[in-house]
């Protein structure tokens, strides 16, 4: 197999992944991240009107407002380089390239198996929502 043959399926498979996470919900006003869903780094979930949940090569979980501005994150900068960030269950997990991983605390009430979802909102909100659609989580910053 050529090199140029090789770059052109790792390239690829990278826009498969790419596309896996580009979630731009132009008309459901948030972009939804899913239990079965990873995030990359680099790779960012984004609602309609630009807010960015991004996973950064510095290992921070960040949201961003459509001017750029940070309003929200896991503080895990320094942690080491990201693998891959997932949900499981009612936690976001982020593991490192040292081994290290960091888990968000979980929904009350909940096991591991929750069928919950966070959504990056137009408002500014990131939100996990419970079985159902019940919002059990937001990092405060509607309006931001």
């Amino acid at each position: 197999m050529t090199s140029s043959k090789i770059i052109s399926m790792a390239l690829a498979a990278f826009s498969s992944l790419a596309l896996e996470f580009q979630a731009v919900a132009a008309s459901a006003q948030s972009a939804i991240w899913h239990p079965d869903q990873s995030l990359y780094p680099g790779f960012a979930l984004r609602s309609g009107n630009w807010h960015t949940l991004l996973l950064q090569f510095d290992g921070n979980l960040v949201l961003y407002n459509p001017s750029g501005v940070a309003i929200w994150s896991t503080q895990t900068a320094g942690w080491g380089t990201p693998r891959v960030a997932l949900m499981a269950g009612t936690v976001i997990k982020i593991f490192y390239t040292n081994d290290s991983i960091y888990t968000s605390q979980g929904l009350p009430n909940c096991v591991a198996t929750c069928p919950a979802y966070l959504a990056v909102q137009d408002d500014g909100n990131l939100v996990m929502y419970a079985p159902g659609g019940v919002p059990a989580w937001s990092s405060g910053t509607w309006g931001q």
